[in-house]
Order: C-alpha cells, then sequence, then structure tokens
C-alpha cells in the first residue's frame, strides 16, 4: 500500500513539472530549443538577466536552464535531463556532456544502486530510525531492494561542469527517507564520486 502510495506521489510530482514547463511554455515570451542527439533541450527566456540580494547588495544574474527527456542506455531508460548554465546557452562542454551521457555503452544502474543501498545502510538506516513522517525505516536487505525506497533519478548537469575534460553530473532520486530533498549521486568520468542528501 505504502509502495503504491509513493509511486503515485512519485508521478504527480513528474506531472506537476511537467505541467510548469507546459505552462512557462505558453507564458513564456522567447523558447529556445537545442537539439543533442536524440535529445531536445528546451529554455524558456534563457537571455533574460535576474537579479538577487547578495549580502544585502542587489545582483544581475545571467544564467539559464535547460530541460529534456531522452533515453540514456547508461541506465537503461528514459530519464529527465535538466542542464544549469552560467549564461544564456549551455558551454560547448556541458553539450559535449549530454552526448556522452546519450551514448555512454555501459550499463552502471548496479553499481550505483549498490552505493546507495551501501550508503543507506551505513549512514541512514538505523534501529529505531524513522523517515520524516514518522514511520520507522525499513531494514536494508539486499541491494535490489533499494528499488522500493528510491524514485527516478533525473539527471542534472549544473554550471560547474561548464568547462573542463571530464563527463561530471549527478543522478537526483527522490527517496522515501527525505522525500523533500531527495538525495544526489555524482559521478564523474563514470566514477561515484560522492552520495549526498
Amino acid at each position: 500500500m505504502l509502495k503504491s502510495l509513493l509511486t503515485m506521489y512519485w508521478k504527480w510530482r513528474v506531472g506537476r513539472f511537467r505541467n510548469q514547463l507546459e505552462r512557462q511554455l505558453r507564458n513564456s515570451s522567447e523558447v529556445v530549443e537545442i537539439q543533442v542527439g536524440a535529445l531536445t533541450l528546451t529554455s524558456f527566456n534563457p537571455g533574460k538577466k535576474r537579479t538577487g540580494l547578495v549580502n544585502d547588495r542587489e545582483v544581475i544574474f545571467n544564467f539559464s536552464t535547460w530541460d529534456g527527456e531522452a533515453f540514456f542506455p547508461f541506465w537503461g531508460d528514459k530519464l529527465q535531463l535538466c542542464l544549469s548554465a552560467g549564461s544564456s546557452r549551455p558551454s560547448q562542454h556541458q553539450l559535449d556532456v549530454v552526448q556522452a551521457l546519450l551514448t555512454y555503452p555501459e550499463f552502471i544502474r548496479p553499481d550505483v544502486e549498490t552505493a546507495i543501498f551501501d550508503f543507506y545502510r551505513t549512514r541512514v538506516y538505523h534501529e529505531g530510525a524513522n523517515d520524516l513522517r514518522g514511520n520507522p525505516l525499513p531494514k536494508p536487505t539486499e541491494h535490489q531492494w533499494i528499488r522500493k525506497i528510491i524514485h527516478g533519478p533525473a539527471v542534472l548537469i549544473d554550471s560547474r561542469c561548464e568547462e573542463g575534460n571530464s563527463v561530471c553530473f549527478k543522478l537526483h532520486f527522490g527517496c522515501d527517507w527525505d522525500e523533500e530533498h531527495g538525495m544526489g549521486v555524482n559521478i564523474e568520468d563514470w566514477r561515484i564520486t560522492e552520495i549526498e542528501i
């Protein structure tokens, strides 16, 4: 019962995200698309400057976000991708990373799930631990079991990956023990470098 409720919740969140994108599309004055292999990245008003306060001073930010969905062989499934660029357009290196993600032939999902399982077993779970709703966390049994309590992932490429030679990205998962924030698996050159919650 709980699993089906969580699955419904995750589908609702993804649907809500898509509805927000569609609303932005209708209300946006400029929509830009970039084709990278089989993936179409879309951004709304990518050249628009945004302002914010930093240490009580108004600062102008020039950044853009790009979203798309495609099949990624390294995961064996269709995933949402979000790219954050420090300017109005992704850097060439970021586009090269997207291309590498779309064409990487090795299946890394079991390694990622094993790493998440080990992280959960050693850093999250302990006897008497509860999730945010006060429900007891399930006891870990085997690494395939982790699929029952994580959802997703989405692929994130941020502005830290604008330059360089490495393939760096994050797999962001929804997770039952922290539904508000989820968890991230940082990957660089196809090696897991950090798991963060």
